[in-house]
């Protein structure tokens, strides 16, 4: 009798550590999952090489996408629950640089986080950090740009705020010195 006890404790404890061992088991999965590396900059900022990084494969690059104006001005997007902040899109191109330039004081306003969707290599992400303080990370955002282009936008530099409301002009949008952060 003892030794089957034993033996039922035995397994039991092999069966536990077993499941303890093998790592993390999904409970529930919206579909919604975001890549982690897009909040991971901090490593990139880090990183002594121009042309290599463990968290980013460049060229960057947004399937579908491309610097340009929205041919509809008005624009709204079903957004899902992990956007939490408005974000704004960009590219290393020169209209999303002028875009950045100035709107800067705007996206300070909403406190807005940006998503690099097209640069060539590290040294000009770099490059693009260094010239204003805006967050910004290098990352394709696949999920995210399948998303706009279902909604019709296929252009950036554009804002995306929690909300859904897409913008590009962003004269007039805040009130000067008036934070607008999280409505959720």
């Amino acid at each position: 009798m003892a030794r089957i006890s034993c033996g039922v404790l035995l397994a039991s404890f092999f069966t536990c550590f077993g499941t303890t061992i093998a790592g993390p088991q999904v409970l529930f999965d919206t579909g919604r999952t975001v890549s982690s590396v897009q909040y991971l900059v901090h490593a990139l900022d880090s990183s002594e090489s121009d042309t290599e990084t463990p968290l980013v494969s460049f060229p960057v690059r947004a399937e579908g996408m491309s610097p340009g104006s929205f041919e509809d001005i008005n624009h709204v997007v079903d957004m899902p629950e992990w956007l939490t902040r408005p974000i704004f899109i960009v590219g290393s191109d020169p209209l999303s640089l002028q875009w950045l330039t100035e709107n800067h004081a705007a996206l300070v306003r909403y406190g807005a986080a940006g998503i690099v969707v097209s640069v060539e290599d590290v040294s000009t992400f770099k490059a693009m950090r260094r010239t204003n303080s805006l967050p910004m990370v290098p990352h394709p955002a696949p999920h995210l740009m399948r998303l706009l282009q279902a909604n019709g936008i296929h252009r950036y530099p554009l804002l995306l705020l929690e909300h859904g409301n897409v913008l590009q002009d962003l004269r007039g949008q805040v009130p000067a010195g008036q934070y607008v952060g999280s409505g959720r």
